[in-house]
Parts: C-alpha cells; structure tokens; sequence
C-alpha cells in the first residue's frame, strides 16, 4: 500500500468537509466543518503527554473556539479525556 497523494488527500478531506457540513446544517449548528490537528501518534503518548498536547492546543485557538464563531466536535484519536 502506497501514501495518498496530496491530491487524493484532498479529496478526501473535501469529501469529509462536505459530510460535516451537511450534517450541522441539518441540526442547525453553524460554521461546522472546520477541522484541524496535531501530527503525532496518540498511540505513543501517555495520558499527560496527551492533557498537555490538547491543553496546549484548546490554548492556541481559544479565540476562535464559540458558538458564533467555530464549533470543535470530536475526531480520531480523542476522548472524554480530550473533551473535558
């Protein structure tokens, strides 16, 4: 099995972002869709190294986080350690 090209890569986060769309907007829930993240491997990572990496990242985008701005919702690899 080859990596996806950047191409195909795209597609798919296309394809995903579009899903999301459509999904908050037939609950009513606005600016869904945006993703974002960390590259590493949560798999590797204790339970603090995790709290630290997502309390780092809740602190770098806390201004763009809200409900009349960007509503975060959960993804691979998080929790309700994550969440909470």
């Amino acid at each position: 099995m080859t990596n996806p090209s950047p191409l195909e890569n795209a597609l798919e986060q296309f394809d995903l972002v579009a899903k999301r769309i459509d999904l908050d907007a037939s609950v009513n829930i606005p600016f869904g869709g945006a993703k974002g993240g960390v590259v590493c491997d949560p798999k590797q990572m204790s339970r603090r190294e995790i709290q630290g990496l997502t309390r780092r990242y809740t602190s770098e985008l806390i201004n763009v986080f809200g409900p009349h701005t960007d509503i975060p919702a959960p993804d691979v690899y998080t929790n309700q350690h994550c969440w909470t």
